[in-house]
């Protein structure tokens, strides 16, 4: 070799060496990077030796352990397999399959398709999954994004900031029910009014009398009108939702009230009697839906229960107002005043999410759960749970939910609740309020009629409370067979009390009709409360909306029937 061949070899590998530091390493070959092979050995002694130093720092045993649990914590998020929406099961996950990657990135299952954004796109609901895991799409691999997902509120801290869009819901339809239950009140106040003096001693009510045969129908034809509104609540109910139906069913009742207010004749002031039975019958369930689709699970009991005992306020209300001994006029100008009472609070609240969802108004339903949960994470799972819900109910049409009533095996079930419905409404407790002041006159107390009719409906409000408060601590069939028990038997004294009285084998005794009759509505409201609770567990959840309805026609027309013969 000569020495212009040494010298200008090691010219050329040292050119050789700049050319290949200057272009990128190739590591889509097979056999690794070329950059690897042109090392020499003793360099990857090297490296090897200070990777094996690396790994033995002295914090390596807790960073293992670290990255171990964090590890068990994303396995245990994973959704089942069976449950992940297709096409999203390899997200996140790198690409050891053998085909090549595509330059164009695939966003057609990216996270942005979840369920809100679908609902602000307007894309159809049948689309949106009936379960979607939305922390194990939250769980980042970059510290600060998992950060951001522990910095989001509990559901604790969500509904102490919403509690107050659900109070102001549960006021509202509180009032709205305690304007519904003023009509079954009136007509046990103002009947002594409609009466012809040589009857009774009433005859307030000016220059309008009800004949004697009419004195009967209007005592309950509230109920008939009541069993008719149930018929038709539903069907309201499923076509205008229940915000729309209490928008609507407020002026019809408050005109109702304003037209018994300036009525000249006696088949008007029946008329409208039917008319408020109707509008009451509407409200009730109108109130019970809402609060059941809007309240959150851990308050919907005792916000349900607040409602059910303001309708049996407004029962109360016109013996209150009568207290003052105005006539039937006035009170119905009150009436008509507390109606329309909660018609404003109607508009600071948005419709039903489930009846929103159901007319594929998923934005309006979005926003209306929001209304009453504030976080969004809470609202779009329990939309999709709900969705899920609707979509079970819908499965079966109202026609064959009614035939399944009828057939083996809830035809046994259904048919000794429609049995004990008949019980509770032939019970008297109907009867007894629409003839209150009636009664009252003819018993001799030595208090005022109108003193004892508010003592005794207040203590038939008194055992609704009761009943709400020992509901959990003793059984239902408990509380039924003793509420019933003790009403029959204090009926069955003050009954007797009145058929000796009338034949004059006794004398006057004022502190037993009282004695008789507080235990009565005591029991028989509590009984009352008990059962309308119970024959909702009894029937099938799937019949459920379909069976209350059809037992509370016939309640209602049991009750027309007990009163119209009287």
């Amino acid at each position: 070799m000569t020495p212009d061949s040494e010298g200008t070899t090691p010219k050329t590998a040292e050119g050789t060496d700049e050319v290949r530091q200057s272009e990128p390493p190739n590591c889509n070959s097979s056999d690794g990077c070329e950059e690897d092979h042109g090392q020499p050995e003793v360099g990857a002694d090297e490296m090897q030796l200070k990777e094996s130093q690396d790994l033995n720092y002295p914090g390596r045993e807790d960073d293992l352990r670290k990255s171990k649990a964090g590890a068990e914590i994303k396995q245990h998020h994973e959704p089942p397999n069976d449950l992940v929406s297709p096409g999203c099961e390899d997200r996140g996950q790198p690409n050891t399959s053998d085909q090549p990657v595509s330059a164009i990135p695939d966003t057609s299952h990216d996270d942005k398709h979840d369920i809100k954004a679908k609902i602000r796109r307007g894309v159809s609901i049948t689309e949106v999954p009936p379960f979607i895991y939305y922390y194990d799409q939250k769980i980042m691999e970059s510290d600060e994004q998992q950060r951001s997902v522990e910095k989001r509120p509990s559901l604790t801290f969500t509904l102490s900031n919403r509690i107050g869009s659900q109070c102001l819901a549960s006021l509202v339809m509180a009032q709205m029910r305690l304007a519904a239950g003023l009509a079954f009140g009136f007509t046990g106040y103002v009947l002594p009014q409609l009466i012809p003096h040589q009857l009774t001693g009433g005859g307030d009510g000016g220059d309008i009398f009800l004949p004697s045969h009419w004195v009967a129908l209007f005592g309950s034809l509230v109920h008939l009108g009541a069993a008719v509104g149930t018929c038709c609540s539903e069907l309201l109910l499923s076509r205008l939702g229940q915000r729309t139906v209490l928008m609507l069913c407020t002026p019809v009742a408050a005109l109702t009230w304003l037209l018994v207010y300036f009525s000249p004749y006696t088949w008007i002031i029946l008329l409208t009697q039917f008319i408020l039975g109707i509008t009451g019958a509407i409200i009730l369930p109108c109130t019970q839906t809402y609060i059941l689709e809007t309240v959150h699970e851990e308050t919907r009991e005792r916000l349900s229960a607040i409602i059910h005992i303001a309708g049996s306020a407004g029962i109360i209300l016109p013996f209150i107002i009568g207290t003052s001994h105005i006539g039937w006029r006035e009170l119905a100008l009150i009436c008509c005043g507390l109606t329309l009472l909660p018609a404003l609070g109607i508009f600071f609240l948005p419709h039903s999410p489930r009846w929103l969802i159901t007319c594929g108004r998923n934005l309006e339903a979005q926003k209306a759960l929001t209304f009453f949960r504030g976080d969004h994470l809470i609202s779009e799972l329990e939309l999709s749970t709900t969705f899920a819900q609707i979509q079970a109910d819908n499965a079966i049409s109202t026609v064959q939910k009614i035939k399944h009533l009828f057939k083996p095996p809830t035809v046994q079930p259904f048919a000794q609740l429609i049995i004990t419905t008949l019980t509770v409404a032939f019970s008297g407790g109907y009867t007894l309020l629409a003839y209150l002041m009636l009664i009252l006159q003819t018993l001799e107390t030595g208090i005022h009629p109108n003193n004892n009719a508010v003592m005794f409906t207040l203590m038939g409000t008194t055992g609704i409370v009761v009943y709400f408060c020992i509901k959990h601590r003793l059984s239902h069939k408990l509380l039924l067979f003793a509420a019933f028990s003790v009403a029959a038997a204090s009926f069955m004294v003050f009954a007797s009390y009145n058929y000796f009285l009338n034949i004059g084998s006794i004398m006057v005794t004022e502190w037993v009709p009282v004695v008789c009759l507080l235990p009565y509505t005591f029991s028989i409201r509590m009984g009352e409360a008990a059962f309308s609770n119970v024959r909702k567990e009894l029937i099938n959840v799937s019949l459920r909306k379909v069976g209350l309805q059809f037992l509370t026609v016939i309640l209602y027309l049991a009750a027309f029937i007990e009163g119209g013969t009287r």
